[in-house]
This record gives structure tokens, sequence and C-alpha cells, in this order.
């Protein structure tokens, strides 16, 4: 199986042999940018544009999903997430600034009868701008997260407290950079 997400808000889930459609999957409030299979290949992770939830689906039941975890993205920008190899925590970059971890320990593995959404276990500044990517290197416990966002500036002629120029405020509010994080 093979999971492709749309910006029409919905996950296609499609047979690899023939091609044929299995499932729709549909709860995102914005056009979906990122699928990712857990390593065991019975859940889907999915995440969308200007939607605040990564949305946990259980492959066995596609009714409902299992849970949500909730982040901040409020722009259109794609805001990845990532997830290690023993299926144990979530790490997604967001539109605060931060990363957000999730311990998977602690959350339920059977479908309630409300979907369940829940805060990140932990969090912690990690840019000084958007973080839009994180990604966990497969063997080491290292995490690399980026940063970066579009920003729209208007020059005004009125007078500011600031004693920065339009171009160093720019450089200042933009952070687009790459670090490494030992876990």
């Amino acid at each position: 199986m093979y999971a492709l997400g749309s910006f029409s808000r919905t996950i296609g889930l499609y047979d690899t042999n023939d091609g044929k459609a299995v499932s729709v999957l549909s709860d995102h409030s914005g056009g979906v940018t990122q699928v990712k299979f857990t390593n065991d290949g019975y859940y889907l992770i999915s995440g969308a544009r200007k939607d605040s939830e990564i949305i946990w689906w259980d492959l066995r039941n596609t009714s409902l999903p299992l849970f949500k975890l909730l982040r901040n993205v409020s722009t259109n920008q794609r805001i990845q997430f990532d997830i290690d190899r023993n299926n144990l925590n979530v790490f997604s970059g967001s539109t605060d600034n931060q990363v957000h971890i999730w311990d998977l320990k602690k959350l339920p593995d059977e479908i309630q009868d409300d979907v369940i959404s829940y805060d990140p276990t932990y969090k912690f500044y990690a840019h000084n701008d958007a973080v839009n990517a994180v990604c966990l290197h497969p063997t080491k416990p290292v995490l690399a997260t980026t940063s970066g966002q579009r920003h729209f500036y208007e020059d005004s002629d009125s007078d500011s407290d600031s004693n920065l120029t339009v171009q160093e405020s720019r450089q200042h509010l933009h952070d687009n950079s790459l670090k490494l994080w030992k876990l």
C-alpha cells in the first residue's frame, strides 16, 4: 500500500499491485503536505498546511483517526515531522520557533469513542524563526532542524523607536539555518 496526500485535504491509500484506491482518509482542515508510515506498517501519520494537527491513523480501521497531536502551524508553509525508528517519539517543527515532541508510550493504542488530541510532551525553542523541518538520524541520537519562512515587510516613512534600518531589521528577523541536536 502507498499513501498520497492532496491539497483537497484528503489522503488516498492505494494498492501497490494494481494502483486502485483502497481508502480515502479525510479529517485535515488544510492541504496534506506530509504522510509517513510507522516502521511497523500499522499506522499512517499525516500533517497539513494551516492545520495544527498531526493525525495518527490506524490502517486496520480507517473510519476514524486514532488520535491527534497538536502543534502550531499558522501558515501555508510545509512544516515537517518525523518519528523515531522504534515508533516511540514523534518530533515536529512549528511556526512558533519550537520543536514539539510527543512520547508515544503515554498515548492510547486503541480507538476511543472520541478522537483525543494531545499536546506535546516536550517543547524547546530551536530557532529564531519557524522550524520548518525536523529529521532524525536513522541510527544515531541526532536530530536535524531547519528554519526559515517567507517574510513580508512594509516600508513606511513613519517614525520608529528602532534604530535599525529596514535591511538590518529584515536580517535580524530571518533565521534560515540548519542545526544538529544531540538527543
